[in-house]
């Protein structure tokens, strides 16, 4: 108990508990009460074994489960009779093995017997959601008396006068006695203490009795968890705690999402193609039922995993092993898979498919990412800083493979039709929009928005001033400047602040403006790079489709004739022209090459922080010279893998939907079918992704 005294204090204010702890290392009384106010916080350890001491009945007599008034709180603090808000008593456990003699089980008992009348309520019914999301939510939370179970010691470390007294018999015994009591006393009771240090030898100190300052800090969590967690819901946490609080009662949406998912259920059973009905339009109203049949049911089952205790959540740890072997697996499957993409027939409008990136290898592209970044997110990568750069080169790559391919229907169809836009928009949001309403859950977290902003950005570049993007530097020149306008927008003025203000008014929409500024920030060049990568190579193929008498559909000008005859030298030279097409592989090779080793090798950025405030001006060069490199041979081009395609195909769903049905608490911990205790962790993951796998199609 006095670990967690310390550990307490250490949490509040470092360096108060290090002088704390140095002045109690040099006390010649060890056993005595001890008692320090930090931050407003008051900490007292009361030196109590047998847990009959004056100070221990004084507290437990102030002890009252719910405060009262303010006034009346007041009142009692200035008398000095304010009660606890949280009493962690340790039994008389090891001192009763060791002192107690034959009779430490009585002694045991007789200490425990002094603690009954403040467990006689079941703990889960003290534990509720408080009425405010105000800072007053905390003065609502019921005060709390938690009882820590005879500590299992690690056998082989302790004294030979300690394991002649500490046995395990008599442990066992203790808490059989703790185990057997009625079920309200014993929910008290924060058995997870032994949990966290059983089988683990080097998680207590050399006497064997002691945990580690790990273990000690954790134990703390616990009881803190049980404590504040009903509070820490109301104030912006409420689907990440899932530990020691109830879930939120179903609000009126989901009651409705639930009540149509019943109805909606039979359609899933139906056949697209009903003979019944002889209506031309039969197949279409049906695919629009089983579309949206199923959204609703994927949605009333991730409300089912992950806002209820139908599954357990469980925290992240980083392990190497386990987060690189899947991805060595998954490359070798892609790897035996790797074909060669089938030939592409022109359209009728005499628009071949683009050879430079075409849509099989952008599949691909993002079926890598959206593996990596699954992965990344369930193994908590993210405590590896050279992991933490790859996701983000990622995230920048997927943006930039977005813009291009946006840019490059643009250009092709010219179709920028209201039609398009709700196309896009519904794709890109229907899906998060859905879960946000069945989970509670916050659109930003699916990155949707920053998503739907670039594709904005992305038309609105195309649309304006139409007439310059079949001009090479007219459009290059107009990119510039909407990059200028938006950056200013964004980084020098209110803007952001403002719509987010008008959505909080009006549509009681609360985000975080300093993590949508910091999405916008860390990627903000390389969606042009994307749009001005898809106008080069539009326009190289207008050009060539123009060397070959098809009709193009595009005007030419004088003053763009170097700027076109310099991009053909490059896609298509001829034999006596300077090589600039290998110039440009073997320059983005060989950045592609230094940057890996001054990003990783060397180690040139050492946190995350800095890390960031160079990403914005690396990742888009980095991801042109992966592209080009990517496409730089004829076989490199037409070859692709198809089953990292046939993921990349439905990246957007795969990573709105694993936030809830393949993770747990928005992203924040893992599923576990913790009703079938008897299946193995493995078998769990095989379960858990074969559904995933299925509602991400």
């Amino acid at each position: 108990m006095r670990q967690l005294y310390f550990a307490a204090m250490t949490r509040l204010d470092h360096q108060v508990a290090e002088e704390a702890i140095l002045d109690f290392a040099v006390a010649v009384d060890k056993h005595r009460n001890l008692t320090k106010e930090v931050e407003g916080v008051k900490l007292e350890f009361v030196w109590d074994p047998w847990l009959n001491s004056t100070s221990l009945f004084n507290h437990l007599a102030r002890f009252r489960e719910r405060s009262g008034s303010a006034d009346y709180e007041q009142l009692v603090r200035k008398e000095g009779r304010e009660s606890a808000s949280l009493i962690i008593a340790g039994t008389p456990g090891l001192w009763a093995a060791r002192q107690g003699g034959d009779g430490y089980l009585d002694h045991f008992r007789e200490g425990i017997d002094n603690l009954m009348p403040y467990l006689h309520r079941d703990i889960y019914n003290l534990i509720s959601l408080p009425r405010t999301r105000s800072p007053a939510a905390f003065d609502e939370l019921s005060n709390t008396v938690l009882v820590a179970p005879v500590i299992v010691p690690a056998y082989d470390r302790l004294s030979s006068s300690r394991t002649r007294s500490m046995t395990p018999e008599r442990i066992d015994a203790m808490n059989w006695n703790l185990q057997h009591l009625q079920p309200a006393e014993r929910s008290h009771t924060a058995w997870s203490y032994n949990a966290m240090t059983h089988g683990h030898a080097d998680a207590f100190l050399e006497d064997g009795i002691h945990a580690v300052d790990l273990v000690a800090e954790r134990k703390l969590d616990i009881a803190l968890n049980a404590h504040c967690n009903a509070a820490l819901v109301r104030r912006g946490y409420a689907n990440q705690i899932t530990c020691c609080v109830p879930y939120p009662s179903l609000s009126r949406v989901q009651i409705l999402i639930l009540g149509i998912s019943i109805l909606a259920l039979p359609v899933l059973f139906l056949d697209r193609r009903q003979d019944a009905f002889a209506w031309a339009r039969t197949t279409l109203v049906m695919d629009v039922l089983l579309a949206t049949a199923t959204v609703i049911a994927v949605s009333v089952y991730c409300l089912l995993s992950d806002r209820t205790h139908l599954l357990i959540k469980q925290d992240k740890h980083f392990d190497v092993s386990d987060f690189i072997l899947p991805l060595i697996g998954l490359a070798f499957l892609a790897a035996v898979s790797v074909r060669s993409r089938p030939p592409q027939l022109p359209s009728s409008k005499g628009l071949a498919a683009a050879s430079f990136l075409p849509r099989e290898q952008t599949d691909e592209w993002k079926g890598w990412m959206q593996a990596f970044i699954l992965l990344y997110t369930y193994n908590a990568a993210s405590e590896s800083l050279a992991m933490y750069k790859v996701r983000k080169f990622l995230v920048a790559t997927y943006i930039f493979l977005s813009c291009y391919g946006h840019t490059m229907y643009f250009l092709r169809t010219e179709d920028y039709s209201l039609r398009r836009v709700t196309y896009v928009l519904c794709r890109l949001n229907l899906l998060s929009c859905a879960l946000g309403l069945a989970t509670s859950s916050e659109w930003i977290i699916y990155s949707a928005p920053l998503i739907t902003f670039w594709f904005g950005v992305t038309y609105i570049s195309l649309a304006c001033f139409r007439r310059f993007n079949n001009n090479p530097l007219g459009f290059f020149l107009k990119i510039v400047v909407l990059a200028g306008c938006i950056t200013f927008l964004m980084r020098r003025t209110h803007l952001l602040e403002t719509v987010l203000r008008v959505l909080k008014s009006t549509c009681s929409i609360h985000w975080d403006v300093n993590i949508l500024r910091a999405h916008y920030n860390i990627d903000r060049f390389v969606a042009y790079f994307g749009m001005l990568t898809a106008a080069a190579v539009h326009r190289v193929s207008v050009l060539r489709r123009r060397q070959h008498g098809i009709n193009a559909r595009a005007p030419f000008e004088k003053t763009n004739d170097a700027l076109d005859r310099a991009l053909l030298d490059v896609a298509y030279p001829e034999r006596d022209a300077v090589p600039v097409k290998p110039i440009m592989i073997f320059f983005a090779v060989a950045y592609l090459v230094v940057f890996i080793i001054l990003a990783f090798a060397a180690q040139v950025y050492r946190n995350n922080d800095a890390y960031n405030a160079f990403h914005p001006y690396t990742s888009p060069w980095f991801v042109l010279s992966a592209v080009v490199a990517r496409n730089a041979l004829q076989p490199l081009r037409e070859s692709y893998a198809p089953l990292a395609a046939a993921l990349g195909r439905s990246s957007l769903e795969a990573y709105v939907l694993h936030h809830h049905i393949w993770l747990g608490s928005d992203g924040a911990g893992i599923l576990r079918v913790g009703r079938l205790a008897f299946l193995p962790r493995k078998v769990e993951i095989v379960v858990l992704t074969a559904v995933f796998l299925w509602a991400r199609r």
